[in-house]
Parts: C-alpha cells; sequence; structure tokens
C-alpha cells in the first residue's frame, strides 16, 4: 500500500478507518469515506478488500502520520486576496451596476424587489446558455447574472 494507490488521502478517510480497525468491521461506516472504495482507488484496490480490517490497520499506520504534520494542516489566510478576482471581470461588473443605477433608481435607495432580481438573474443565465452577450450593453450575460447576484446578497440582512 501507497500513496499513489489512493486518488486522495482525507481526514475523513483517516477517522473512517479508525472505526474499522476499532469495530474490527466495516459494517459501521459510509462506503462513501472508505479509503478502499472504488472512486478512491487508483489500482482497483490493489488487492485490498474493504471488509477486512488488516488494511484499515495498514492505511492508519502508513498515513495518520501526515495528518499530524503542522504542514499537512492548511490554515486560511485572514486576508482576502482580491488579486484572485479577475481584473477584467471587475471593471465589467463595475461598469455594469454603474449603468444599472443610472437606469434604474431604485438601486441606491434600497428598494430593490428580491423577486424582480431573482427572475432577472434566471433569465440572464438563460440568455447566457443560448445568446452569451447581452447586445443591450455589450457585456456576457454572466456578468449581468453576477450583478443580480450582488444586488441580492446586498440586500440580505
Amino acid at each position: 500500500m501507497k500513496r499513489e494507490d489512493f486518488i486522495e488521502i482525507t481526514k475523513v478517510h483517516i477517522d473512517t478507518c479508525k472505526k474499522i480497525a476499532e469495530y474490527k468491521t466495516c459494517e459501521k461506516v459510509d462506503c462513501c469515506d472508505c479509503p478502499f472504495s472504488l472512486i478512491n482507488s487508483n489500482n482497483d484496490r490493489n488487492g485490498y478488500c474493504h471488509k477486512r480490517i488488516e488494511p484499515a490497520e495498514k492505511f492508519l499506520e502508513l498515513f495518520e502520520k501526515d495528518f499530524m504534520q503542522p504542514s499537512a494542516i492548511t490554515v486560511p489566510t485572514q486576508k482576502p486576496r482580491y488579486s484572485l478576482i479577475p481584473t477584467h471581470i471587475l471593471e465589467s461588473v463595475a461598469d455594469l451596476l454603474t449603468k444599472g443605477a443610472e437606469k434604474h433608481t431604485n438601486m441606491e435607495d434600497g428598494t430593490v424587489d428580491k423577486d424582480k432580481y431573482i427572475d432577472k438573474l434566471y433569465r440572464h443565465l438563460h440568455g447566457y446558455r443560448t445568446k452569451g452577450v447581452d447586445h443591450e450593453y455589450g457585456h456576457s450575460h454572466l456578468v449581468h447574472l453576477i450583478c443580480d447576484a450582488i444586488i441580492l446578497l446586498s440586500k440580505e440582512d
């Protein structure tokens, strides 16, 4: 058994193997959480039967230490990475929100009808799937969809 035998090794897999080893059966765990399931195996389980205890114990012996290392734990950074927002999309969204504020005065005074914007969001999703670009403003329907979602999010409590 080696790392390459598995598509991924997660904390859930570690916990599942602990349960299999403790209960001496896999009947009390979800198969989808088992590292030996077919969806997680790169080589047809390499002869390891998911009904046996030994593979679970071997799995723990080999891989549990990986989750005990500080480097294995991913800590999210505290600061948002605005650089991940593509500039051209941000510019398109700002341009469309500006044009929308000029056309729809209710955007600034806070009297937004949520159902209306949900309907618009779905229309732009459909427009994206069938047309791609809104010819009135020249932006992708996805930019309109993003703007509608932003407006809805801004009105959430």
